[in-house]
Parts: structure tokens; C-alpha cells; sequence
């Protein structure tokens, strides 16, 4: 079908088109590809829906959807394909996707927002309304570390890097992007500015990419070592970044948010084009490992892709 957006590239040597557009989910809170990019799982309102590319089912959940992950190949697990979702009245709740049957519950005790598997280890990590990180035996599904509260307000994202097991990185709405080594209880480092306020934290090659939800200063790419800002990524129009992510492979990074609801496609630090005037703020987005198709999800409801292509 033809979209309703408007479709602008900057880099005439590429294209964006439309590949998919699926109007009638609820409200997409979050999105994420699996590690082979095979799978889509996308969270909303008591739902998390799953897209493959011959069909699309639904998962009934208790409470609204704020984070989903994918349990990674490095945890030796035999089951394939479990997501693990955190739920806004602090419910984290593990999914096998093929049969549709929630594996285990655990209540926590805060409103959460975001969760992530740790990539090495038998791990995940949440943070959510208080502000506090805590860390999960994935196997027991019980609390190992509750690390010191550094983080004066809500945390938005919490994300565990390939590079190095024990780093954790979290930011959210007291403008400070934490990283935190999970044999520690404190912060080893702080990085000064990011306001965070939907999953717009990744990391790749020694760089931090933080997305912000603010006019000016956006998009931002951060050095792991010193903390000290890199470069910020210029957007051709403004946009208030909920979410944000590096491709696997080559140098792309995307990134959506409101303002002009929008997503942007950005390679080598420069955009090259973006697709934008959807009808509600974009909250997630994600790439496949060869960054050749971009999905969003929309406040509408709607979960879109794009295929970039040269």
C-alpha cells in the first residue's frame, strides 16, 4: 500500500521505501529485532505482538509493555526464540514466542521501562520509576545486585554491551548517562548531558550513542573510555529522540522521536535520509544487522519498514 508519510532522502545515491505497514495494533511502545533479524517483537497496551516475515501473532499480557529483548544464543539455553518483556506496573514476565506461553512472572518493586539481557551471562537488568538498577539471575530469576542509587529520577534505558562483559550503561530523565561495572555497586563513570527518556542508549566500538528529547543536541555519540563527547550526529530537522540504534554492521545508526515524528536514517554520521508526519510521536526503532530495513513503532498503533537500498 502507499504510505501516508512523507519519505525524504538527503543522499540521492540511496532510497527509502516502504516495505511493510501494519495499522491495526495497539499503541507500539517498544520494538526489537532478534540477533539474526529474523523475528520482530513489539510491545503496547497489554500486548506483545510477534512478526515474522509470514505472519504476525499476538501475546496477551497483563499489563502495558514498556521494554522487550530477546534472549540471546551466548546464554546456551535450548529453548529458542524467548523474549523477555518488563511491564509498567513492574512485572517482568519471559515468553517462549512459538507456542505463546509466558515461561515465568516475577513482580519487582517499581514501575519499569526498560530491560535487557546481559550478553555473556545468564543475566538481565532493569530500571524503571525509582531510578535504581538491578540486576537478575536469569536462571533463578532472583535479585543478585541492587546497585547504589546514583540516578536522581526515572531511568529509561539500561543496556548491557558485546564488548565488555561487566559494563552496564542506563540514562534517563536526570540528564546523566551511568556506566556501571557489574562487580561493583556504584557508577564507575558519568556521563554529563543525555536526557534519556525512551531506549535511546547503544554502543559500539568504543563509542556511546545517546538519543535525547530535547531540541537541540539530539543525537550524540560519547567515547566508552574518557566520557567526553565525540560529536553530535545533525539531524536536518528537529527531533526530540525517544529511541536510537547502531546497526551491527557498517556505520548506520537510526533514530525516531516527535516533534516532527519522524525517523531518521544516518550513515557515517550524516543523514541520508528520514521518513517523517506520522500522525503520532515514533517510541522505538530498530535495524537489522545489515541495515537494510528500519522498523518503527508509532503511538498510533502502527509498526512500519523500510528498506533502505542503494
Amino acid at each position: 500500500m502507499d504510505s501516508p508519510y512523507t519519505i525524504a532522502v538527503q543522499n540521492q545515491e540511496y532510497k527509502i521505501s516502504l516495505k511493510t505497514f501494519i495499522s491495526d495494533l495497539p499503541a507500539i511502545q517498544c520494538v526489537r529485532y532478534d540477533e539474526d533479524s529474523n523475528f520482530i517483537a513489539a510491545g503496547g497496551n497489554g500486548k506483545i505482538i510477534v512478526v515474522t516475515s509470514a505472519k504476525m501473532h499476538t501475546i496477551n499480557c497483563e499489563d502495558s509493555i514498556t521494554s522487550v529483548c530477546w534472549k540471546p544464543r551466548s546464554s546456551g539455553s535450548k529453548t529458542k526464540n524467548v523474549i523477555l518483556a518488563c511491564e509498567s506496573e513492574g512485572a517482568i514476565s519471559q515468553w517462549h514466542t512459538t507456542s505463546r506461553k509466558c515461561l515465568h512472572r516475577l513482580q519487582t518493586p517499581c514501575e519499569l521501562y526498560s530491560i535487557d539481557y546481559h550478553k555473556h551471562f545468564p543475566l538481565f537488568v532493569s530500571g524503571g520509576k525509582d531510578g535504581i538498577i538491578r540486576l537478575y539471575d536469569d536462571i533463578t530469576k532472583t535479585l543478585i545486585n541492587e546497585f547504589e542509587q546514583i540516578h536522581t529520577s526515572r531511568v529509561f534505558c539500561v543496556k548491557s554491551i558485546t564488548e565488555d562483559p561487566n559494563v552496564l550503561l542506563s540514562g534517563g530523565w536526570d540528564s546523566t548517562l551511568q556506566i556501571w561495572d557489574i562487580r561493583e555497586k556504584a557508577a564507575v563513570r558519568t556521563l554529563l548531558g543525555p536526557h534519556i527518556c525512551g531506549e535511546a542508549i547503544d554502543y559500539k566500538n568504543g563509542e556511546v550513542l545517546a538519543g535525547s528529547w530535547r531540541e537541540k543536541h539530539a543525537l550524540q555519540i560519547f567515547s566508552m573510555q574518557t566520557g567526553t563527547l565525540i560529536r553530535d550526529v545533525n539531524l536536518y530537522t528537529h527531533s526530540w529522540i525517544y529511541s536510537t540504534r547502531f546497526a551491527d554492521e557498517g556505520n548506520w545508526i537510526v533514530a525516531c522521536g516527535s516533534n516532527n515524528n519522524q525517523i531518521a536514517v544516518i550513515e557515517n554520521y550524516e543523514q541520508i535520509g528520514n521518513v517523517q508526519n506520522f500522525p503520532q510521536p515514533l517510541f522505538s526503532c530498530d535495524i537489522t544487522k545489515s541495515h537494510k530495513t528500519v522498523v518503527v513503532g508509532c503511538g498510533d498503533g502502527s509498526l512500519s519498514l523500510f528498506n533502505i537500498q542503494l
